[in-house]
């Protein structure tokens, strides 16, 4: 199933080892600093170590989160979730929990896996539920876990430690700005060790989707924070919320008409159905005939129904008309068929609340 997915994966515990590595360097500058050297003809001592040394250890654990975005088939193995594409396999991880948003345009996913989330994003609905009806028969939750913590406070000082330890630099290397040794030394060291402590004690309550509206009200008016995944994995986890609340007074929507089957390409979907309609071009009013120009029109008319399934049945239909669709019928599958199905199935999927 092709989809677009973004990823955002957060490791506590590398965050936590990242930011003591960070705290123990600069301990070891400070207690036995660094001789004189030059690097490319610059000179470099302890006062130019310390406060770069400062700033690299207050960004360092940032290197614990990280957030891509990639398309390309999204395949289940077992429980561990894939996707595939022309740099390769790339493992997602084993999924926990999934929950599953219909749009106006195509359908949207989000997966939990271990220290992160996976927002997929695709044009075939019915696909993404039978995937995520996979998910749960292998024992994941039907609800995800957002991994959250409070960002402003850890940014604050995180900021802090860049501005002292940089006035630091520019009073005692290059005389260039007025003030005190000591007051940058000591706040740059005292604004790191509030980071230190924030990254271990900052809430980190996880946010259940959908929740109920009593988790919604007890939450309050501050909400969660979300700071750290991203504008387009927020934008997908309240479309997840609307729809569930949607979906609480509204009466159960009717799955869209396939004409594609499971792992079947567009061309050979397209050559099938032509054949069925050939073989029964002379009971084109009863059976099986009807049964399948029924599908046909329910899937070039459906709203919900995938792209790839509404071009190939606008085709077979042409314009409705008796010979044209005859002749229609009647002719084998052409290169041209092919390239215009297979260019459908390329395009890239977007979903649209």
């Amino acid at each position: 199933m092709r989809a677009r997915v973004h990823t955002f994966w957060s490791n506590r515990v590398l965050e936590m080892m990242l930011a003591l590595l960070g705290v123990f360097t600069v301990i070891a500058i400070l207690f036995d600093p660094p001789s004189r050297f030059t690097m490319g003809g610059v000179e470099i001592d302890r006062f130019t170590v310390f406060p770069f040394a400062t700033i690299v250890a207050a960004w360092l654990p940032l290197l614990a989160r990280r957030r891509t975005e990639r398309v390309g088939e999204l395949v289940l193995h077992k429980s561990r979730l894939h996707l595939r594409n022309h740099f390769g396999l790339h493992r997602l991880g084993y999924v926990r929990g999934v929950h599953v948003a219909r749009g106006r345009r195509g359908a949207s996913a989000l997966f939990e896996v271990k220290n992160g989330l996976v927002a997929a994003e695709v044009d075939d609905a019915d696909g993404l539920d039978a995937l995520a009806a996979r998910t749960r028969a292998l024992a994941a939750e039907d609800f995800v876990r957002v991994p959250t913590a409070t960002t402003r406070p850890t940014w604050f000082a995180r900021v802090a430690v860049t501005l002292f330890a940089s006035g630091y630099y520019l009073h005692v290397v290059h005389r260039a700005i007025p003030g005190e040794k000591a007051l940058y030394g000591i706040g740059a060291i005292v604004a790191g060790l509030v980071l230190l402590v924030l990254h271990f004690v900052r809430a980190r309550t996880p946010l259940v989707v959908p929740s109920t509206d009593r988790e919604r009200r007890a939450r309050g008016p501050e909400q969660v924070a979300l700071g750290d995944l991203g504008q387009a994995m927020r934008a997908r986890i309240d479309a997840h919320e609307a729809a569930a609340s949607a979906r609480r007074d509204a009466p159960p929507s009717e799955p869209g008409a396939r004409v594609i089957s499971e792992g079947e390409s567009a061309a050979a979907a397209l050559g099938r159905i032509r054949r069925a309609l050939a073989g029964a071009a002379g009971d084109a009013y009863r059976g099986a005939a009807v049964a399948l120009r029924t599908s046909l029109e329910r899937a070039a008319s459906g709203g919900r129904v995938p792209v790839a399934d509404r071009a190939l049945a606008l085709r077979v239909l042409a314009d409705g008309n008796a010979v044209e669709l005859t002749r229609r019928i009647a002719t084998d599958a052409s290169a041209e068929d092919e390239a215009a199905a297979e260019l459908v199935a390329r395009r890239t999927p977007r979903f649209e609340a």
